[in-house]
Parts: structure tokens; C-alpha cells; sequence
């Protein structure tokens, strides 16, 4: 018989500061940018539209002698994606992410005139990852900071600060 138990990711770990707000702040010696910690740099969130999609299932296996070993699942979101055909050498279909339709390429900078559909994909993906936040001040903030100065710069000008205020304004 097999013996496993639920165990959580390395990743909830990292989001488990973002939680727990006051902890992550008295932690002077740290960078703190949410926006690229929890969308931009995690793999199961689409790099161009910042939908989460895929879930992570973590789990650990005993191996016996090898003592206790780590089983990781990237479960596909159904409504997040969308399965295509691949070519016909690899036979099947590959995933492509149901809003974009990109498969792990990004396109930086986003089109600026989409920033509020944006800023609600990260709303969507905080909500996932159970990271309180303040819609309408993340909304409020990705509005103000979309400005013609900000065409053409990379996407964290606007984004960044609105997330991390979103954050900050929930607490």
C-alpha cells in the first residue's frame, strides 16, 4: 500500500506572506513586489493575460528506505484553457490559455487600452490564490498610472504599484 499525504508547495509557501500582510512588512530585508512574486513570475499564471491556469497538487510519497519524496500535479483550470491540435509528429493536443490564446509566449507590453480586462485577471488570480486585496483600488490605480507616458513601457509601471496598493488597502 502506498502511503501519501497532502503537503504544500513551495509556492504556497512564498504566497503564505502575502496573507498574512503585517508579518511580510516587518520583514525590512526583503524586495517586496507582489505583482511580479504572485503573476508574473509564477508558472501556472498565463504570461500575457495573467490568468491563473493551473492549479498545483503537491504531495508526499513514501519511498520506503528513501524516506518521504515529493509528488507535484499541475492540474489544467478547465474554463482557463483550451485544448489545439499539435503538429503531427507529436500526435494529441497541446493547452493553450482560453482568454489570450497564447501558449507560454509573451508579448510585453500589453496593449495599453486593455488594462482594466487585465486588472481584472489579476483580481481573478488573487482571488485564487487567496490573497486579499481591494478591487476598486486596484482598478482605480491600474486607471490612473495608464497614461500616454506609459505607452511602450514595460508593464510593471503600471501594474506593480497597483497591485501592491490593492494589497496594502485591504489590511
Amino acid at each position: 500500500m502506498v502511503q501519501a499525504r497532502d503537503k504544500d508547495t513551495r509556492q504556497d509557501e512564498h504566497e503564505q506572506a502575502y496573507r498574512n500582510w503585517n508579518q511580510y512588512e516587518s520583514d525590512s530585508d526583503r524586495e517586496f513586489d507582489p505583482f511580479k512574486d504572485l503573476i508574473q513570475k509564477d508558472p501556472v499564471v498565463c504570461d500575457h493575460c495573467f490568468i491563473r491556469r493551473y492549479d498545483v497538487e503537491s504531495y508526499e510519497w513514501w519511498c520506503g528506505s528513501l524516506g518521504w519524496s515529493d509528488f507535484v500535479i499541475w492540474v489544467p483550470v478547465p474554463k482557463h484553457n483550451q485544448s489545439i491540435p499539435a503538429d503531427k509528429q507529436t500526435h494529441g493536443t497541446r493547452l493553450a490559455c482560453a482568454y489570450c490564446g497564447h501558449k507560454n509566449s509573451k508579448h510585453r507590453p500589453i496593449p495599453k487600452a486593455d488594462v482594466r480586462e487585465f486588472a481584472d485577471n489579476i483580481s481573478v488570480t488573487l482571488d485564487a490564490k487567496e490573497i486579499p486585496h481591494d478591487r476598486e483600488v486596484l482598478f482605480a490605480e491600474v486607471e490612473q498610472r495608464n497614461t500616454s507616458e506609459n505607452q511602450g513601457r514595460q508593464d510593471s509601471h503600471v501594474f506593480s504599484p497597483a497591485v501592491e496598493h490593492a494589497i496594502r488597502r485591504s489590511r
